[in-house]
């Protein structure tokens, strides 16, 4: 027994002189810089320590939201309490639904055991993870597997630390350090170490969270991976600049600026002022896209995001940073509808699988209420520019925003120069989103290549015949073409933005200024400048994606209808132009799904070699 003790310390030893050495050659420079804080606090050490719970706790004494939020998160782990355990699924190339459902449980057991000191919610974790350390691997290939379940099992340790056996930590430490932290190093592919997308905010925060779980049985490799992660994270952190826009939409930006928080969180928990962290003012910033990406009806969905409201704890850790509650006057309603049903979050699926940070935030905030936002205009460059505009917060106020951006960003579209507009609490000017990974990836199509001839463009929903945009001649847009917000105007009665999509036609036109307006509290503006190559005629199609039920009310002016209320759409310029609708179907199918009850409405003109044209587009709603 003696010598076997002796044989697993040194082969721990070897493992972490190996990758050590890895490390060196992955990150030259990295070595003989350690930020070493020395001995860390004991557990549980990650974001909900002792005092994060007394604070909590006081809370619960006070506020009827914390209380009924706390029972919410209480139902929820009695239920996965009794659930079957989890099992090794892949989907396709895919481990991370099964990564997912972890860290879901891990978040509402340990929080159920941290607030009640009940061991069954412990007893249970303790089952799950052992389960995990388990599996063959963690799917290493796709890493986002990795990083995924390993924050899972490194918050059950940390959090249930107190009440798992001793066999069971030794399992679980070691399925972090062999099953997330070894493949860190030794797979052959790392493109996520410097990658300014969601992939290197999950997987930093994720290597982060593991090292940190298990730092005092592998100090120097935990170290290491630390080190690794505060550099790494800071790549994903510029792609906010300059004032906070997130390229890949907001559906992606719950992803990858939910992880970002994470680590932020916990490593000023565990450093405080001693090893302070940067945080660029472009990433605070973030917090104000978040709130104004958001119409009346749903986000403005851009890529592969779909057109809902998303609800995000990572707010409330904004809002208690900041200490501004405006950032939460969207979320309070969606917060509140979860808690009364309306809303449904399921404990056996793996979505809102962040949600359980909710009251840890919230309990850091004084009070419940929330103030109207100031501000009804908001835009921003980088990446991908976008502007929003709108009349009032209330339910029912005219939205409009717009992006330019390119095709060759993460996730992204064919769409520079889309816009969506919302009046009376409907998305009159839709954007259908993304489409299934795994169906078209199973059809054997290369959906991530980002040249012009990728099989991603054949996707109606990807390529820019299906977006609120122009297509020339029946062609594509340019995937290198990035297009940029030239000017906003906010002035009484008229907020507008000025997109330059020139870029995205290069070879097709000669020149695209797109203006996207809201007159008054009246109507909608959509006004673009065309210039003609000189080489040779060109057909434009003007179009936007909106409901099939459309009635004619003559060649230039049409009506859309939706339950109570209408959308006068009208042709000021050009006026020889008549609108018409254009197919909303896929032309893959049955590898796409078929998008039901929608249609483009727009119309078409010719434009002769060296000609210039104005197309202006009036959209006014009402009520019926």
């Amino acid at each position: 027994m003696i010598r076997l003790k002796h044989k697993v310390k040194f082969l721990n030893a070897v493992c972490g002189a190996l990758l050590v050495v890895t490390l060196g050659a992955i990150l030259p420079g990295c070595l003989g810089h350690s930020t070493d804080q020395g001995q860390l606090p004991p557990h549980p050490r990650l974001i909900l320590t002792p005092s994060h719970v007394d604070q909590v706790k006081a809370r619960l004494s006070s506020s009827e939201l914390m209380q009924e939020l706390h029972a919410f998160q209480l139902a929820m782990a009695d239920t996965l309490e009794a659930a079957p355990l989890i099992t090794y699924r892949k989907t396709g190339r895919r481990l991370l639904g099964t990564s997912r459902h972890y860290l879901k449980r891990m978040l509402y057991l340990g929080y159920a055991y941290q607030l009640t000191g009940a061991k069954k919610y412990a007893i249970k974790a303790e089952k799950e993870m052992v389960t995990a350390a388990g599996f063959e691997s963690w799917n290493p290939s796709h890493f986002l597997d990795v990083a995924e379940m390993t924050t899972a099992l490194s918050i059950g340790y940390d959090w249930c630390y107190p009440a798992l056996s001793d066999a069971a930590k030794a399992k679980i430490r070691t399925a972090i350090f062999e099953k997330g932290i070894r493949p860190s190093f030794i797979e052959p592919k790392h493109w996520w170490h410097t990658t300014d997308n969601n992939w290197g905010q999950v997987c930093h925060t994720g290597m982060a969270f593991g090292a940190w779980a298990i730092y005092e049985h592998w100090p120097d490799t935990a170290q290491l991976v630390i080190d690794r992660s505060r550099a790494g994270i800071r790549v994903p952190a510029s792609a906010y600049a300059p004032s906070g826009a997130y390229p890949e939409g907001p559906m992606y930006w719950e992803y990858g600026t939910s992880y970002h928080a994470l680590f932020i969180d916990a490593h000023e928990t565990l450093y405080g002022d001693t090893h302070p962290l940067e945080v660029s003012e472009a990433f605070e910033s973030t917090a104000d896209f978040f709130l104004h990406v958001h119409g009346p009806a749903a986000a403005f969905n851009w890529g592969d995001g779909g057109p809902r409201h998303y609800f995000s704890a990572t707010q409330f850790w904004f809002a208690q940073r900041q200490r501004d509650t405006a950032l939460l006057y969207l979320q309070m309603p969606l917060l509140r509808d979860i808690l009364d049903g309306k809303r449904t979050l399921k404990a056996l699926s793996h979505g809102q699988r962040l949600f359980p940070m909710t009251i840890t935030w919230l309990s850091r905030l004084q009070g419940d209420g929330v103030e109207v936002p100031s501000q009804r205009s908001w835009f921003a460059g980088g990446k991908c520019p976008v502007a929003f505009h709108r009349t009032s917060w209330a339910p029912g106020g005219m939205f409009l925003a717009v992006k330019g951006g390119s095709a060759n960003v993460s996730h992204a579209h064919m769409d520079a120069g889309q816009f969506v507009l919302d009046a009376h609490g409907i998305r009159w000017a839709y954007d259908l989103g993304g489409h299934n990974y795994e169906a078209l990836e199973k059809e054997g199509l290369d959906i991530w290549g980002k040249h012009q001839q990728s099989d991603r463009w054949k996707i109606f929903r990807y390529n820019n015949k299906s977006h609120n945009t122009l297509v020339v001649n029946g062609q594509l847009q340019r995937v290198e073409g990035k297009c940029e917000i030239i000017e906003n105007i906010v002035s009484p009665g008229y907020r507008a933005s000025k997109v330059d999509m020139t870029p995205a036609f290069r070879h097709q036109l000669d020149s695209v200024v797109r203006t996207v307006a809201i007159v008054g509290e009246d109507h909608f503006l959509i006004k673009d400048y065309l210039q003609n190559l000189d080489t040779a005629a060109s057909n434009v199609r003007w179009a936007f994606l909106t409901y099939d039920s459309i009635k004619f009310l003559s060649s230039r002016m049409a009506t859309i209808h939706k339950e109570d209320h209408l959308m006068q759409v009208e042709i000021k310029q050009p006026v020889g132009s008549r609108l018409q609708t254009y197919s909303a179907q896929p032309d893959l199918l049955p590898y796409e799904p078929p998008n039901e009850g929608f249609v483009m409405l727009g119309f078409e003109l010719e434009l002769e070699p060296g000609a210039s044209e104005t197309l202006e587009i009036h959209l006014t709603p009402a009520k019926k």
